[in-house]
């Protein structure tokens, strides 16, 4: 039997300083942000509510948000939102910490 593949579409939001703004939207590619500022690490962010879009931007003095249509196949999205899905990051994180730990790595 083949399987079938389910994909979920959203709106999201995506908020950025002004001429990274103009720059995706001239080159359409988003480029991750890069550093130790982030909550899960390098990637790009994007939110669910324009609102949060908004307030995370504020900090860039002139910035833009950008609405994006995102389709995603349901088996490759992680929603840290969802209980079971938060456990298992957590779970993991955990886990490399150990790791880390027990290489000595701080």
């Amino acid at each position: 039997m083949e399987a079938i593949n389910i994909y979920l579409n959203f709106c999201l939001y995506h908020g950025t300083r002004l001429e990274d703004g103009k720059k995706i939207l001239r080159e359409r590619i988003f480029l991750p942000s890069i550093g130790e500022r982030h909550w899960l690490g390098n990637g790009v962010y994007f939110f669910e509510r324009e609102e949060d879009a908004k307030d995370w931007s504020l900090r860039y003095g002139s910035y833009i948000i950008l609405e994006v249509d995102v389709v995603v196949q349901e088996e490759r999205f992680f929603d840290l939102i969802n209980e079971s899905h938060r456990t298992i990051f957590y779970e993991v994180m955990e886990r490399l910490i150990s790791e880390a730990k027990n290489r000595g790595i701080e």
